[in-house]
């Protein structure tokens, strides 16, 4: 998977399981690219603009080097890519154990790469109130101040991933759209470092039904999520249902539910998106 590195202010991209396995020459092979750029091309012509550098490793000797190539092709090379799937992190999922978390890729950009979970990962409420599951105290909530945005951003940040693999994730902006029916206020912009989709985004990324369609774990089943046939339940999303107490998600069969929605207080499956 290429990802730009983070620690560059140019258009670097390098394999990140080159950056893994070779740090120290993936560092060594940046500076080289820095220098060039400010003692070579800046002096005479900005090519940000048209140009970025790949670091890859020459199949023969071993060594890494940099090379040259249009944003262009770069980018084609990257939106391949979409669809696929990559490990990172571990929660549990056959059991109480952590495992290597599969994602998909959803959206490649020039600095990052948007992931969800390949499967429901867990089960859990969009929200409970003070009182408990008393309907009453969880009227009016939204994305901002759930519980489930909570818990995704402290205990399952926290829980997934090591502290190596939580300085690679990026803060990134939440912009939860009102619910598109009845108008109900989507509560605004969030800063998150874990989240899950609102409902335009379920449909940008899956425009097919049957693509978001997701099968729980069994972990995910154990805390309480209701398996159909084929192993497929229920997801929440972010964005507010039509009631001031529900919120959207989506159905085992890959059903948007936007105008219905389900209590906040209910347990239902949990997709989580990062941006590395």
């Amino acid at each position: 998977m290429l990802t730009q590195l983070a620690y560059s202010p140019y258009e670097i991209y390098c394999d990140d399981s080159l950056e893994r396995e070779y740090p120290d020459e993936v560092h060594e092979v940046l500076e080289g690219i820095c220098w060039t750029i400010y003692n070579v091309h800046l002096p005479n012509h900005d090519t940000s603009g048209k140009e970025a550098y790949l670091i890859e490793k020459d199949p023969d000797t071993g060594l890494l080097y940099s090379s040259i190539q249009p944003k262009s092709e770069l980018k084609s090379e990257m939106i391949k890519q979409l669809g696929s799937v990559i490990q990172f992190g571990r929660y549990p999922q056959n059991s109480d154990f952590p495992e290597p978390i599969t994602w998909r890729i959803i959206d490649i950009q020039c600095r990052y790469i948007l992931l969800i979970s390949d499967r429901v990962l867990d089960c859990r409420k969009y929200h409970y109130g003070a009182k408990g599951n008393i309907r009453k105290s969880d009227e009016g909530v939204v994305w901002k101040n759930c519980m489930l945005r909570k818990w995704l951003n402290t205990e399952f940040l926290q829980t997934a991933f090591s502290d190596e693999e939580r300085r690679r994730l990026e803060w990134f902006t939440c912009r939860t759209q009102d619910n598109r029916i009845n108008g109900r206020s989507g509560g605004g912009v969030t800063d998150d470092k874990v989240a899950i989709l609102n409902a335009e985004e379920a449909e940008k990324y899956f425009p097919e039904k049957k693509d978001r369609k997701a099968k729980a774990t069994l972990y995910a089943k154990k805390n309480g999520a209701h398996v159909y046939k084929g192993r497929t339940c229920d997801w929440w999303l972010r964005t507010p249902g039509c009631s001031i107490k529900e919120a959207a998600y989506v159905g085992h069969t890959g059903t948007l539910y936007e105008q219905v929605g389900n209590w906040v207080g209910e347990e239902c499956g949990v997709r989580p998106v990062i941006r590395i």
